[in-house]
């Protein structure tokens, strides 16, 4: 104790580790450095725990996850902003414009003997997609203005679905146009030309030309009408097209696919045969 009267305490804390035995101060010092090991040990399994299994309502993980969706999000729509760079309004659905990207010499859909309403109003959604805006129905065994049909249509339902035409006959149906495209699965022994959907496409757009060439103008009173010169005839989902049915047709066309499962839906195919003339006419000069 000084002669002040106050407690030294650093001195004395001097004089306990002085007179302390050596293998009390290493014990002490051990210690430490365990407890301080134990606490780093501590802390970080707790921020990992914090990192993988907290909680998912916790603000901040919430706040993490709206970033990193925001992030995928704008890269996802970079890529898909590049891919689509070389075409013109690919997402727009101008639903009360659709008709006008349909040119007046497209060739028909008929449809012979249909007899489910949802496929005539896919196929229906399929010509308008691919720039097909006239329907021509034989003999449908369908209502196909039913509520089925107009949903699968969707915003094809009325520019195409309610302006269908309905024939009694296939020839009846076709006695307007230059030349028909039949699809089959099968191969008839008949002298038509059998082709793929784009021989078809060339045939189509080279008919197209010669037909143009040939014939008047429109007048006011046609305007927004079809004067389709080719037609795409498909059969009935069960059967398909019978050989009287394809006595007065130009062309077959077969549509490459498995030949142990070849037969497709009806608008499966309808989509196969718009694309290729679709394509087509984006290249033909």
């Amino acid at each position: 104790k000084p002669s002040s009267g106050n407690l030294d305490v650093q001195g004395v804390c001097r004089r306990l580790c002085v007179r302390m035995p050596r293998w009390l101060s290493s014990s002490l010092a051990a210690a430490l450095l365990l407890t301080i090991t134990i606490r780093l040990a501590l802390a970080l399994s707790f921020s990992v725990h914090a990192l993988h299994v907290h909680p998912r309502g916790a603000p901040w993980r919430k706040r993490c996850s709206s970033l990193l969706r925001g992030s995928k999000q704008e890269l996802q729509h970079q890529q898909q902003h590049q891919l689509q760079a070389p075409f013109h309004n690919i997402n727009n659905n101008l639903k009360a414009e659709a008709l006008s990207g349909v040119a007046p010499d497209a060739p028909c859909v008929i449809l012979a003997r249909p007899f489910l309403d949802q496929n005539v109003g896919a196929a229906a959604r399929a010509m308008l997609n691919f720039g097909i805006g006239e329907l021509r129905l034989v003999d449908p065994q369908c209502d196909f203005l039913s509520e089925d049909a107009r949903a699968r249509a969707s915003g094809a339902a009325g520019p195409v679905l309610e302006r269908a035409r309905v024939y009694p006959t296939i020839a009846a149906a076709t006695e307007d146009l230059t030349a028909t495209f039949a699809t089959t699965a099968r191969l008839r022994d008949t002298t038509q030309v059998v082709v793929t959907p784009p021989e078809m496409a060339r045939r189509i757009a080279a008919i197209g030309r010669q037909t143009a060439a040939t014939t008047p103008a429109a007048t006011d009173d046609d305007t927004g009408a079809f004067r389709p010169s080719c037609g795409l005839l498909f059969g009935p989902e069960r059967s398909g097209l019978t050989n009287e049915d394809l006595e007065t047709v130009d062309a077959l066309v077969q549509i490459p696919t498995n030949r142990n499962f070849a037969s497709l839906n009806l608008a499966q195919a309808v989509n196969i045969c718009g694309y290729a003339y679709h394509l087509s006419m984006r290249t033909v000069p």
